[in-house]
């Protein structure tokens, strides 16, 4: 071990697996922020699409919120279901939403839809097969297949293997 060549491949192998820890563990605990913040996003979306649905004779806004709702009027131009409805009526408050990391998604719990049966809203992680030309887009594993499902009684249930969330 008295070579200084032989000492210095171990130790850029030593730095190098440190380097590889490191630079997942930043990756991880990036991807769990986005995933926090999604959380309390798509929590907000079923709290207003059950509000919505309790002023609009039950029915529900129902489809993915865009950036183009931030510029819509209440009410939105296709109609009560519309999701833009959420924003345009300030039940939502108005966010980047095409340049966010996940989806954002208003249900009607009586169909399945995009989010499944019984569930108020969902966000899903934006990969190369949902969203080929997002920004925030990923294919990197675990993460594209994350996402997160409000149903009516207002729990969160972490979709994928998304982190658990601890209660708010």
């Amino acid at each position: 071990m008295n070579n200084p060549v032989t000492q210095f491949i171990v130790t850029m192998g030593l730095v190098g697996s440190l380097m590889v820890i490191a630079i997942s563990y930043y990756r991880n605990s990036g991807e769990a922020s986005k995933a926090s913040s999604s959380s309390m996003i798509v929590s907000e979306i079923g709290r207003a699409n059950r509000m919505y649905s309790s002023e609009h004779s039950g029915g529900y806004a129902v489809g993915r919120l865009t950036s183009a709702c931030n510029t819509q009027h209440c009410p939105a131009f296709n109609g009560p279901a519309d999701p833009c409805n959420l924003v345009a009526c300030k039940y939502v408050n108005p966010e980047n939403w095409d340049d966010l990391p996940y989806q954002f998604i208003a249900n009607d719990p009586a169909r399945s839809g995009d989010c499944g049966q019984g569930a108020l809203a969902c966000a899903w992680r934006k990969n190369a097969k949902n969203c080929a030309f997002c920004k925030e887009a990923t294919d990197a594993e675990p993460f594209k297949s994350w996402g997160y499902v409000m149903d009516t009684k207002g729990r969160l249930t972490p979709q994928g293997e998304a982190p658990e969330l601890a209660e708010r």
